[in-house]
């Protein structure tokens, strides 16, 4: 990850979960681990992101959630998933308060990964989470997350609750000329620009979108380059390579 002054790359990014009706074997356990792991092998990070990958039931009714409730569906759908996640959401962040307590370092906890509806419909969802992670660790800082063509709707909602925002940037680059390539990331770009004006903007998720089967290794490598320089642009917080 690149870091800047604001905020440095997670040095732990996803906390992927099972509930059950055990929830200190399958989700408690294994986050400390990671924490541990992150804790002892992340020296001078100065924030540590923990995003909720998998709620129960599933976020945008096609990728699978972490726990099933009797009526499986949309997240959105039912009440019981919500209650699950968000208490699971400040089980994480009170963890994390407890890894990073005594250093300088921010926790950061993201609310959802990627839902596949409008940012509106979550709106309510959203401020119940936001206000439980206040009132029980208000210490770990909040974040929602947006797809890079949402940041304009979704910035300004961002500074009203006093969040930070996650930003998720996939862009498959179609052609070698370099000459092309501002052409397709340039909405991307303006996005952020605008974005950071509002709230604390990191892109927890950029990658070269699959280019490995249009590009060489070495055209693979002047594109992550050429990224890496676009972004640092912008004045977002700082970016998490996702994949290849």
């Amino acid at each position: 990850g690149r870091g800047s002054s604001a905020a440095a790359a997670a040095a732990a990014y996803e906390a992927i979960w099972a509930m059950s009706d055990d929830v200190e074997r399958d989700y408690l356990q294994p986050l400390r681990a990671l924490l541990d792991f992150a804790r002892t092998t992340a020296a001078g990070r100065r924030t540590v992101i923990l995003d909720m990958h998998a709620p129960a039931c599933s976020i945008n009714g096609a990728d699978h959630g972490g726990w099933k409730t009797a009526k499986s569906g949309h997240y959105l759908e039912s009440s019981e998933a919500r209650d699950v996640t968000r208490a699971a959401v400040v089980a994480m962040a009170e963890v994390l308060r407890g890894a990073v307590s005594g250093s300088p370092t921010r926790g950061v906890a993201a609310l959802l990964n990627e839902p596949g509806v409008p940012p509106g419909r979550l709106q309510a969802d959203y401020e119940l989470t936001i206000a439980a992670l206040r009132d029980a660790v208000p210490d770990v800082t909040p974040m929602i997350t947006a797809w890079s063509y949402e940041l304009e709707s979704i910035a300004s909602y961002a500074a009203e609750q006093g969040v930070w925002l996650d930003a998720h940037i996939y862009q498959k680059a179609r052609r070698r000329d370099s000459s092309q390539w501002e052409g397709a990331f340039k909405s991307d770009l303006l996005q952020l620009e605008k974005a950071v004006r509002s709230t604390t903007v990191l892109i927890g998720e950029w990658s070269l979108a699959n280019t490995q089967h249009v590009f060489s290794a070495n055209e693979n490598l002047e594109y992550a380059q050429w990224q890496t320089r676009a972004l640092a642009t912008t004045g977002v917080a700082g970016a998490v390579y996702w994949n290849a």
